[in-house]
């Protein structure tokens, strides 16, 4: 069995998919049953997803990583209309499911160089007088890095996908970008 068939989440979509479902998908906590976030499908296509304050490619992909990582969650279908207007993902399921192992791998890889939850970063004032070249993932953490400081805040509400932040604040750190003011 290949890691994306023993995914909860694409064992609910495949069925969906199937049967060309529009609705909502709720993600819940097993263990109070709070909402987290959902999925929404129009004709079993998924075209948007919110989970905890992200939405988008961002949130389906979070999702599908906290199914890998055993996160206590639980999927609800509801079926309701669905306005196209709503669409921020573009991409049909299959590229979705088909892209969920290179994100997977990519997690895995990167999770060692994730810094702890309750450090706090700043951008050096320093950084912003020289002219360093940053990467359009370095800039997007870098810019919510000005509302949060918070490592677990900066994960929490950056528009990347978990394992593209890691990257980015490793590198921003190599660039001499930032540096840690504190611990919680």
């Amino acid at each position: 069995m290949s890691v994306i068939e023993s995914l909860q989440i694409f064992q609910v979509l495949d069925e969906q998919t199937l049967v060309g479902f529009t609705g909502k998908v709720n993600v819940l906590s097993k263990l109070n049953r709070q909402y987290l976030g959902h999925l929404l499908l129009i004709n079993g296509d998924v075209i948007q997803g919110f989970y905890k304050n992200v939405s988008g490619i961002k949130a389906f992909y979070n999702i599908v990583v906290a199914d890998y990582e055993l996160e206590p969650i639980s999927f609800v279908v509801e079926p309701e209309t669905v306005d196209e207007k709503l669409r921020g993902i573009h991409f049909p399921y299959s590229v979705l499911k088909n892209r969920t192992d290179e994100v997977i791998q990519k997690y895995l890889t990167t999770v060692k160089h994730r810094p702890p939850q309750g450090l706090k970063l700043l951008v050096k004032a320093s950084f912003m007088d020289i002219q360093v070249d940053v990467t359009a993932d370095e800039f997007e953490v870098l810019a919510t890095m000005s509302d949060w400081n918070l490592v677990k805040d900066i994960y929490e509400n950056c528009n990347l996908v978990d394992y593209e932040i890691t990257l980015a604040l490793v590198g921003l750190r190599k660039k001499g970008a930032i540096k840690v003011i504190s611990v919680t």
